[in-house]
């Protein structure tokens, strides 16, 4: 399976706007408070930042292969396989 990365961060990328716009609107940001604002958009810049090297390291593609014999086989080689994970990880780090 071959993942397009410039869609993936394409649609997190619309995301993080979208949870931008919302703590924009002063109804919004006024009832859920200061300090939630805060974490919030903590959150969402280091999100931001972790979808920014995800896509830094993963170059245009990133290929999954994985055993397809059943659907818990296919979900344990892909987290096993280290690929993704590799990945994921270094962007959190």
């Amino acid at each position: 399976m071959r993942l397009n990365v410039a869609k993936i961060k394409a649609y997190g990328d619309a995301g993080l706007n979208a949870v931008t716009t919302i703590l924009s609107i002063g109804a919004v940001s006024s009832v859920i408070g200061s300090s939630s604002v805060a974490a919030i958009e903590t959150a969402r810049v280091a999100l931001q930042n972790a979808l920014t090297e995800f896509s830094n390291s993963a170059g245009s593609n990133v290929t999954i292969t994985y055993d397809s014999t059943s659907f818990k086989s296919q979900i344990d080689s892909i987290l096993e396989g280290g690929g993704i994970e590799e990945l994921f990880v270094d962007a959190l780090v």
